[in-house]
C-alpha cells in the first residue's frame, strides 16, 4: 500500500498522468468514442450504368462499396428490390444489416437519356425530304412506346443512319445512333412512310335517304394507302347526294354509297313552274312519281284533275314545258 502511494507522488512530481480507465465515465462536454456508423438500406436508388454495386443499395459499405451485386434494368426502366433479396446480398458481402419488416422492398431505377418518338420520326422525314420526297409525310414507328430512353453515357444528341425506304412498301429501316458523334448507342429503327392527303369525310352519321349537305362533309388528312379505291376526293362530288345506305362519320366516301337524291316524292303536293318569254306562272300538284334532278314525273293538276308531265328541277318543285301551260292550269 506504501508503494502504490510512493509511484503515485513520484509520477505526479514528474509531470505524468495515472493510467487509470473509468468505465462509462467521461470528462464532462467530450463525447464517449463510438464505433463506425451503421449500415443501413438507401432509398430511391438511381443509377446511371449497367452495374448495380453494393454502396448503391447499402450506405457505411467502406471499402465493399464498389463490390458488383446486380446488373441494372434498362434505361429508364426500374426493378423492386424484396427482403430476402437484400437480406441474402447484406450477408454474402459481409454487411451487418437486417430488414425491420419482411414488407421492404427497394425500388431500383436506371437514368436515361428520353427522346421522343415523334422526334425521332422528324428526323426521318427531314431526311427523306432532302432526298426528294414531296408533299405532306408522316412518320409510323413500329415503337411500341412514346418516348426511347438512351444510356446516360449517350449523351444528348442524336443521328439517323442508314436510311432505307422502299417506294413501293412504304417501309422503311435506320439506325439510331448516339451521341450523334463518336457513338456509343446504336438503335434499329423501322417504320412505314404515310404520305398524307385530305379527303372528304361525313361530319356526323347518316341515315338511308339523307341528302349529304355542305355543312355534312370535313375534310381529313389520311395515309394514301389507306384510302379505299372508290373513295371520293372531291367534296363537290358528294355535296346534293343521297345517302344508299347508313353511312358512319369519319370515313371516306365510296362511290358505291350515294345517289342521286328523290327530290319529288311520290303522293307529295308540288309546285309547278310554267316559264315564257312573256310571263312565269306556278300552279300546285300531285306528284305521282318519285323522281331526281332532271327526271320526268307525271303530276295531277290539284285544281282541274288534269295529268300532266313535267322535269324535276329542285326539292318539291317541277318545270312544265310550255306546250303543257294549258293543262297546268
Amino acid at each position: 500500500m506504501r508503494y502504490l502511494f510512493t509511484s503515485l507522488l513520484l509520477a505526479l512530481a514528474i509531470g505524468l498522468t495515472p493510467a487509470i480507465a473509468f468505465s462509462g465515465v467521461t470528462k464532462p462536454g467530450i463525447p464517449a468514442k463510438t464505433g463506425a456508423a451503421p449500415v443501413a438500406l438507401r432509398a430511391n436508388v438511381v443509377v446511371d450504368g449497367e452495374i448495380v454495386r453494393l454502396g448503391d443499395l447499402f450506405s457505411n459499405t467502406g471499402a465493399r462499396s464498389d463490390i458488383s451485386v446486380a446488373h441494372a434494368p434498362a434505361p429508364g426502366k426500374s426493378a423492386v428490390l424484396d427482403a430476402d433479396w437484400l437480406t441474402e446480398t447484406a450477408r454474402r458481402h459481409g454487411l451487418d444489416w437486417r430488414p425491420k419488416s419482411r414488407r421492404i422492398r427497394l425500388v431500383l431505377r436506371r437514368a436515361s437519356q428520353p427522346i421522343e418518338r415523334d422526334n425521332i420520326a422528324r428526323r426521318i422525314v427531314a431526311q427523306l425530304q432532302d432526298r426528294g420526297a414531296r408533299g405532306k409525310l408522316k412518320i409510323a414507328l413500329d415503337l411500341r412506346v412514346s418516348t426511347v430512353h438512351l444510356p446516360i453515357d449517350a449523351g444528348k444528341t442524336f443521328a439517323i443512319r442508314e436510311l432505307r425506304h422502299d417506294e413501293r412498301s412504304g417501309r422503311l429501316v435506320a439506325k439510331l445512333v448516339a451521341p450523334a458523334s463518336n457513338p456509343v448507342y446504336t438503335l434499329r429503327i423501322t417504320g412505314r412512310l404515310q404520305k398524307m392527303i385530305k379527303v372528304p369525310v361525313l361530319a356526323k352519321h347518316l341515315r338511308r335517304g339523307d341528302i349529304i349537305r355542305t355543312r355534312d362533309v370535313v375534310l381529313r388528312a389520311m395515309d394514301q394507302s389507306q384510302i379505299p379505291a372508290q373513295a371520293i376526293i372531291h367534296p363537290d362530288d358528294i355535296v346534293g347526294q343521297a345517302a344508299r345506305r347508313s353511312l358512319p362519320s369519319g370515313l371516306p366516301v365510296r362511290d358505291g354509297d350515294l345517289e342521286a337524291p328523290t327530290l319529288v316524292r311520290r303522293g307529295a303536293l308540288v309546285t309547278m313552274e310554267i316559264n315564257t318569254p312573256m310571263m312565269r306562272l306556278t300552279a300546285r300538284g300531285k306528284a305521282l312519281d318519285n323522281g331526281t334532278l332532271g327526271e320526268a314525273v307525271r303530276i295531277r293538276n290539284v285544281q282541274s284533275k288534269r295529268v300532266i308531265q313535267g322535269t324535276v328541277v329542285g326539292l318539291d318543285r317541277v318545270r312544265i314545258a310550255p306546250a303543257g301551260s294549258l293543262a297546268a292550269r
